[in-house]
């Protein structure tokens, strides 16, 4: 998800009113998150990153997404974003080895339930914010995937 601006965001509670609304702000830079969701139990795994580059990805799955499911198969849904293809083979085999990987074709992220759980994940850390920095962002994001495990809601897929 990203790139995540340092801007005032509003919501549901700043109203049609913008009095609340700084009329002045300076951009910090832009956060990018990279994170990984179990649709059958609702867990998430996040962290935020300066970039989006293979190194980042890697170490990302390598620091968080394998210690959060130790065992078994990883079912890895991916677009077509370069860095994805670059940061597996940069995998070492051994984790590698356990990915189960499904390629999304071109502009068609609502098949990738991670959009869905971003979605509230913006709405639970982001709205009614204004973040000055990236790191806040990234604190922010981390306290709202924090509160949605504690809280948690599995994903199906149902018929409309």
């Amino acid at each position: 998800m990203g790139p995540l601006q340092t801007i005032p965001r509003g919501g549901k509670a700043w109203g049609p009113s913008a009095a609340r609304r700084p009329d002045r702000y300076s951009r910090n830079g832009t956060l990018q998150w990279l994170g990984a969701l179990c649709p059958t139990t609702g867990l998430s795994v996040g962290k935020g990153s300066a970039r989006k580059t293979a190194d980042d990805c890697r170490t990302f799955w390598e620091q968080y997404m394998f210690p959060c499911w130790p065992t078994g198969s990883i079912h890895l849904v991916l677009d077509n974003l370069s860095v994805h293809a670059k940061a597996l083979r940069e995998l070492p085999y051994r984790l590698r080895r356990r990915l189960r990987l499904y390629w999304l074709p071109t502009n068609s992220s609502w098949l990738n339930l991670i959009e869905s759980h971003f979605s509230v994940l913006k709405h639970t850390g982001l709205d009614n914010t204004y973040y000055r920095t990236p790191d806040e962002i990234d604190e922010g994001l981390l306290a709202a995937t924090q509160y949605l495990n504690q809280n948690p809601t599995s994903y199906s897929w149902g018929k409309i």
